[in-house]
């Protein structure tokens, strides 16, 4: 994916902050911590980072982005397919995430088609561009069996310098996914000011 080009002091700050999840990162590996079908973090690691999150996000005085993706209509994939079939392409579909992220960006498995990616360093417009990335290379993927598959998303970010409170971000990216999914699906929606807005995508 195209590299950012970010102020001096941003550079220094996700530094810090990504150097101190990487430290931590093996003692994590070291616990349950990995969904055995996608190789992807799962919620009791997500849970182990909020904490670190938000001292550090204080420290950094650097944003965090949250993005929450959710593969559309994926019942009937198994109910076509079958559930093996179904884990292969759920398997791809984390293979896509890993290769839109950087070291220091974080993906979890929260969910049977539900993807959580925390994003230090990240504002609300570079969270949102990874967003449409990540929902266009779903889209675009050959999957195998012919199944053509979208994916939904929500986006949010803290204020640099505000401490990273999880729970309001994570509510305000399930208000912008559950917009995304009524209004049609195939989308990202960007929560702020009490309202999502839509982004306007290129197939």
């Amino acid at each position: 994916p195209p590299r950012l080009i970010m102020p001096a002091a941003l550079v220094c700050g996700i530094a810090i902050l990504s150097t101190a999840l990487m430290r931590s990162d093996q003692k994590y590996r070291s616990e349950s911590v990995i969904d055995p079908l996608t190789g992807l973090l799962n919620r009791k690691a997500l849970e182990n980072r909020i904490a670190e999150l938000s001292q550090q996000s204080l420290t950094a005085d650097a944003p965090v982005g949250l993005l929450c993706c959710d593969l559309d209509h994926f019942k009937r994939v198994n109910d076509t397919v079958g559930h093996p079939a179904g884990d292969d392409i759920l398997v791809r579909c984390a293979d896509i995430i890993r290769g839109q992220l950087r070291a220091f960006e974080l993906a979890y498995r929260i969910g049977g088609e539900e993807f959580l990616i925390v994003l230090p360093g990240l504002g609300i417009n570079e969270t949102t561009e990874l967003a449409e990335r990540l929902r266009a290379a779903v889209s675009r993927h050959p999957f195998p069996h012919g199944m053509a598959l979208t994916m939904s998303c929500g986006v949010s970010a803290s204020e640099p310098g505000r401490r990273f409170d999880f729970d309001a971000l994570w509510s305000s990216v399930d208000e912008a996914l559950y917009e995304a999914k009524h209004a049609g699906r195939n989308q990202v929606r960007v929560a702020g000011g009490g309202a999502e807005r839509a982004v306007a995508l290129s197939a």
